[in-house]
């Protein structure tokens, strides 16, 4: 098992402790292997990042995205967790309260493209499911980035030193 620093540890049981709404509301979909049969793990350190969600076992990462989030520092961690085999798929919080279903079905067609067993890296994930009848997808799904380039000085280390 790899090592997690205690303080990352704590942050991550910290996270769990109070997540967001739209965390709450994709995880009563998640939790309990309630999607597919794949087991979901909520708020997991992976690096020097904690992963909103994740499929260890088809190396899925899911994240979303408040109003506060998307930008360079964004790119860079996802090109990041990328660059380690995870697939990372991006859901704006929006778009969990008026289109869950519409994600849930996007999260499916990104695990049907990531094969599960040790060592396997997970494929390109398709693009976004159609809105549900009765809902909207008012986000969008981020594609495929380059390798994470170095940030501009200063970029990122704030969340690292948080640890």
């Amino acid at each position: 098992m790899k090592f997690i620093p205690p303080v990352q540890r704590q942050r991550a049981a910290a996270m769990r402790s109070a997540p967001t709404v739209a965390e709450r509301l994709l995880w009563n979909h998640l939790r309990g292997s309630g999607l597919d049969g794949v087991k979901f793990s909520r708020q997991v350190a992976i690096g020097p990042f904690i992963a909103d969600f994740m499929a260890r076992s088809r190396m899925l990462v899911v994240e979303l995205d408040g109003q506060e989030h998307g930008g360079a520092q964004d790119r860079w961690r996802q090109g990041w967790i990328e660059a380690r085999g995870y697939k990372v798929v991006r859901f704006g919080n929006e778009e969990v309260y008026g289109n869950v279903d519409g994600v849930l079905l996007t999260i499916l067609e990104a695990l049907k493209s990531c094969p599960s067993g040790p060592g396997m890296v997970c494929a390109e994930v398709p693009p976004p499911a159609p809105p549900v009848p009765g809902g909207e997808q008012l986000g969008a799904l981020a594609g495929s980035l380059p390798p994470p380039g170095p940030l501009p000085s200063g970029e990122g280390e704030q969340e690292v030193a948080a640890l």
